[in-house]
Order: structure tokens, then sequence, then C-alpha cells
């Protein structure tokens, strides 16, 4: 019996390292020459994965202390410059007894990911700019919108990932077991991992 479940752990063994050294063959990974003692590669993730991701989670509707408000079609950018994921979104603010209304919200987080679900969310969003389309008629925007909507864009972003590692993809099974660090650049989110 033992030697079957050594035959099975060494089989599996097997298996790991050919998958692993496969995908560092065939992936877009590459090899940090700086340090080959401790060995790293990176995968890049573009911003159409991570909208391609995010769009499963829209629309959000969630109720306010009055009325509710419908956060929907997100738009995704991986700001280079400042190492931080934008992300512009529209929302409808539906008030009791009167019509909705509309406007956009941009807003900017940093990345962290969640080793137990294996997923990356947005940390920290900030409303960085809003917008709301007011119409001649109906109720408008509340005074404390804008804190209303920080309140929600933060609670949303701590529940809903913005990318998440696929377990039946192998090279993402790795990155699971080894990932270092993560940050955007060049208009990607970069997943660091090594032995």
């Amino acid at each position: 019996m033992n030697n079957l479940k050594s035959k099975i752990n060494n089989t599996t063994l097997i298996k790991l390292i050919f998958s692993f050294l496969l995908v560092l063959c065939f992936s877009a990974c590459s090899l940090n020459k700086a340090n080959l003692t401790n060995p790293s590669y990176t995968m890049k993730v573009s911003a159409s994965q991570i909208q391609e991701n995010m769009q499963k989670s829209f629309p959000i509707k969630q109720n306010v202390v009055v009325g509710s408000i419908s956060l929907i079609n997100p738009q995704i950018v991986l700001n280079k410059k400042t190492n931080k994921m934008q992300t512009g979104l529209t929302f409808s603010y539906k008030p009791p007894l009167f019509s909705a209304q509309s406007g956009t919200i941009d807003l900017s987080g940093g990345i962290h990911y969640n080793k137990q679900n294996k997923s990356f969310y947005m940390l920290n969003p900030s409303i960085d700019n809003m917008k709301h389309n007011n119409s001649a008629m109906g109720f408008g925007m509340p005074d404390n919108m804008k804190s209303m909507m920080s309140s929600l864009v933060n609670e949303v972003f701590k529940k809903y990932p913005v990318y998440e590692l696929k377990s039946n993809s192998i090279s993402e099974k790795i990155i699971q077991k080894t990932l270092k660090s993560v940050k955007i650049d060049d208009g990607n989110m970069l997943l660091k991992f090594g032995i």
C-alpha cells in the first residue's frame, strides 16, 4: 500500500516538474537574468484580460440609505506612470418616488493578491472624478453622494476580484504557489514568481 502511495506521489511530482518546465519554455514568461541564483519569471496580464474578468461581476446593484445605486460598464486602464489600476464606471442612482439619475465615476487604486482565494483585488480605490447628468425634472443627487459612492466602491472592490488565477491552468497553479510580487507597468499587470 505504501509502495502504491509512493508511486502516485512520485508520478504527481514528475508531472508537476514537467509542467513547470513546459510553462517556462512555452509561456509568455521571461527569465530575470540579473539573478540566476534565485531565478524569477514574469507573467503579463493585460488590461483586456482584467476587463473580461470584471465584466462577469457587473452590473452591481446596491441599496443605500435613500434609494439604490447600480454600477455598470467597468472600463480598465493600467497606468504605468502611477503604478495604479484605473477604472471608469457608469452609475445610476434611483431615489424613491423619483426618476433615476446617472453619471460616471473614475477610480484609481493599487493591486492586492489574496492568497486564500487566488484572486487580485483593487486596493484602496479612491474616486478621482465624479460627474452626474442632472435632468431638468426629478430629484437631484444627494449632497453626500460622493461619500456614499466611495463607501460603495470600497465595498464592491473588496468583494469582487479584478482578476482570478484559473485553477485549471498549470502556469497559473504554479504562480499561485510561488508569487513574489505584483505591479503595474507598461499597461500590464506583472506577476513575478519564482522558486
